[in-house]
C-alpha cells in the first residue's frame, strides 16, 4: 500500500503476509452476566448553591460489575497502545408475543450505543489507561435463545493501526 498508513491489524497478524512483528499481543476475554445496563445521563442537583454532578446509581452499580469482572480476567498492567475492542451484547429474551417478533434483531431499548458506553468506560483503568485507546470497536446486540443467560460477552486485544 502507498503512503504510511496501513489497514488496522491485530498485532501479530501482519497484513502483507509476513511473520509477525514483536511479542505476542495481549488480548483479555471475559463474560459479564447479567442484564445489560446503558449508560445513563449525568444527573445534576445543587446543595448550597454549588452544583454538583453524578452518575445514576443503576449504571454506578452496573459499571462496578463490569469492572471487577474485567480485573478477574487481567493480569498485569493496562494496556497501553491503540486496541481492538469486539461486544457481544445478549439481552433477555422475549417472553411472549409472535414467534416471528422474539426471533427477530432487537431494535428496541437499550440502545447499544449506550451499552457499549457504559462496558467501555467501567474498564477504564482496569484493561487500558483511558477508553480512547479503542481504535477499533465491533458490538453486536441479540436477543438470547429461550434458556440462554442474559450478559455482555468482551474481548480486547493490543492493535497496529497507524505506522509511526
Amino acid at each position: 500500500m502507498k503512503g504510511p498508513w496501513r489497514e488496522a491489524q491485530p498485532l501479530g497478524s501482519d497484513a502483507l503476509g509476513g511473520e509477525p512483528d514483536g511479542p505476542a499481543p495481549r488480548l483479555v476475554s471475559f463474560w459479564v452476566p447479567g442484564v445489560p445496563v446503558p449508560k445513563g445521563r449525568p444527573r445534576f442537583s445543587s446543595r448550597g448553591g454549588a452544583v454538583r454532578t453524578y452518575t445514576p446509581e443503576k449504571t454506578r452499580t452496573y459499571e462496578d460489575r463490569v469492572k471487577s469482572f474485567g480485573r478477574l480476567a487481567m493480569s498485569g498492567a493496562p494496556m497501553t497502545g491503540p486496541l481492538k475492542a469486539v461486544l457481544r451484547i445478549h439481552l433477555p429474551a422475549l417472553k411472549s408475543g409472535p414467534k416471528a417478533l422474539r426471533s427477530a434483531p432487537p431494535t428496541g431499548r437499550p440502545d447499544l450505543d449506550n451499552v457499549v458506553k457504559a462496558v467501555l468506560d467501567a474498564l477504564n483503568g482496569v484493561l487500558y489507561a483511558d477508553d480512547a485507546q479503542v481504535v477499533t470497536l465491533e458490538a453486536y446486540k441479540r436477543r438470547c435463545d429461550p434458556g440462554e443467560e442474559p450478559g455482555v460477552g468482551v474481548l480486547v486485544a493490543e492493535f497496529r493501526g497507524v505506522d509511526a
